[in-house]
């Protein structure tokens, strides 16, 4: 299974509260089962250190511009053909 996620959360310098809570659960996805593949989007780059700790598994996609993101940006982004299909469901924390 491919698991898009909306990973902004871990581009925050001292996370806090749902932060904590949303990279803890992307965390989780590839230790309930090893199969799952994440992909990881973001308005930002996802630091190199962040994503060692993931492990293998996980893709970073930085997408641009970051204003609007959730509501029209990454939208966008699920309409294009290239990416419809990309994954099977999608997590927002």
């Amino acid at each position: 299974m491919k698991i898009g996620i909306d990973a902004r959360s871990l581009t925050v310098d001292q996370p806090e509260g749902m932060h904590v809570y949303a990279s803890n659960l992307i965390r989780q996805f590839r230790q309930i089962d090893s199969e799952v593949q994440c992909i990881l989007y973001s308005d930002q780059p996802i630091s190199a250190s962040k994503l060692a700790d993931l492990g293998s598994g996980y893709a970073a996609r930085i997408l641009r511009p970051k204003w609007f993101w959730p509501q029209t940006r990454l939208t966008w982004e699920f309409c294009k053909p290239k990416t419809r299909g990309e994954f099977d469901v999608f997590y927002f924390p």
